[in-house]
């Protein structure tokens, strides 16, 4: 049985996006040109702050910009519960009236639906400071221990004029979250592959700026994927119970196999009879708090059609 906890959230760059026939879609920017980003993170064990500060020069005349920072869905094109929180952009100190937008998806707009959108007006030849400011719940998934991050997508700005000329990104771990719990207790293959007593930090050349404090800077960059920033801490989280555990002779099938994510193992229930009433339950995070987004369950001994079709499954569950 395999059963899976999948929260996601994902945080990105500043986009341009042209009004073109009445629909906004995303294009290249022929005039503006970001020299400057600067992003800082403050991360807990719980979720994020992040402040955004781009500096941007037109290049060409006067002109009113649509920006967008584009907003997570989910598998089905979706917009996501709760991925940003008290999203805020400014131009300087003046706060500016954001609106989400819906685009088609397509190729140029980088796989994204959603967009929290705001106008900033330039003009001819001038150089201006905006900000975005949110919080950001954190996403996770459930192994032998839990894997929780943030990603910050720095791609979305290759949609400006030309190479940004510096990117500083500084996240800063507070609260009870210390560079320790950024080691991975084993392998680990996810979205990023790390081994055992490395950190979980993408991409590498970050420095260790201060003991709490993790460091990227890039110059005269186009950003692409391999760029995107991803920070993980491990944590063992969960004590598995249940009603019962299935031991026959030298095979045993124990409650940790409902967890493992792997279809050729599985939990099984002990007691007589057909299994009814039988349950398992895990603790709530070590005592923190999550938004689960999904919960995915294998009901059945998925090792070969024959054992799937020879054991019970269950025909209706209750999850609490």
């Amino acid at each position: 049985m395999t059963i899976l906890v999948i929260p996601q959230t994902v945080y990105a760059d500043d986009s341009f996006l042209g009004g073109v026939g009445g629909v906004l879609k995303p294009q290249n920017s022929e005039d503006i040109i970001m020299e400057e980003e600067t992003v800082k993170i403050k991360m807990t064990k719980y979720g994020a702050d992040v402040e955004c500060e781009y500096i941007f020069r037109n290049t060409g005349p006067a002109q009113t910009v649509v920006m967008g920072f584009p907003e997570i869905r989910d598998e089905e094109g979706e917009m996501d519960s709760s991925p940003v929180e008290n999203f805020k952009a400014y131009d300087k100190d003046k706060p500016l009236a954001v609106e989400v937008k819906e685009i088609p998806i397509k190729e140029e707009n980088q796989g994204y639906k959603y967009w929290y959108t705001h106008k900033v007006t330039f003009d001819a030849g001038e150089t201006k400071t905006v900000r975005n400011t949110f919080h950001a719940p954190l996403s996770g998934s459930i192994a032998d221990f839990s894997v929780t991050h943030i990603r910050y997508i720095l791609e979305t700005g290759s949609t400006w004029k030309g190479n940004i000329g510096k990117i500083t990104v500084e996240a800063e771990l507070s609260g009870d979250l210390t560079l320790s719990d950024l080691i991975a207790p084993s392998d680990w293959f996810g979205m990023h592959q790390f081994k055992k007593g490395e950190y979980g930090i993408y991409p590498p050349g970050y420095k260790i700026v201060k003991p709490n404090k993790i460091g990227w800077e890039f110059k005269n960059l186009e950003p692409v994927k391999e760029h995107n920033i991803y920070i993980a801490y491990f944590e063992s989280f969960y004590r598995p119970e249940a009603s019962s555990e299935l031991v026959l002779g030298d095979f045993a099938y124990p409650v940790d196999f409902a967890f493992d994510k792997n279809n050729d193992t599985s939990w099984a229930e002990g007691a007589e009879g057909p299994g009814i009433n039988e349950w398992v339950k895990f603790d709530n995070w070590a005592g923190s708090k999550r938004a689960v987004k999904k919960v995915s369950i294998f009901p059945g001994y998925g090792k070969t059609q024959e054992l799937f079709d020879k054991y019970n499954r269950p025909s209706k569950i209750i999850l609490e």
